[in-house]
């Protein structure tokens, strides 16, 4: 049976690192669970808003912090969303699989 020491540990995710094409690579890990309540509360209708903030959040290095918000919301959308999308599956957000159909 697992102990509540290993349980803690993983469940948190470990960093991981992320290519961007013509850019260069960072270091992304998982969103907590009160990051994510956050995101959700502050954009709940800004999908490119919670997009920016999910990398506030989720890259490790470089660290960003909202001083950097005007130079994201610049940025071009496309690198922001494939950022955001691979930080949410580290989360276990962005599940592909259709988990009401039957195996």
């Amino acid at each position: 049976m697992l102990n509540k020491k290993d349980f803690l540990a993983g469940i948190c995710g470990d960093n991981v690192e992320f290519s961007i094409p013509n850019v260069g690579n960072v270091m992304l890990r998982s969103l907590t669970v009160k990051e994510l309540k956050t995101i959700a509360n502050d954009y709940k209708t800004d999908d490119i808003g919670a997009a920016t903030a999910t990398l506030l959040y989720g890259m490790v290095e470089p660290k960003l912090d909202k001083s950097d918000l005007e130079a994201l919301e610049s940025a071009i959308p496309g690198i922001i969303m494939n950022i955001s999308k691979r930080i949410s599956e580290l989360s276990g957000l962005n599940d592909t699989q259709d988990t009401n159909s039957p195996n």
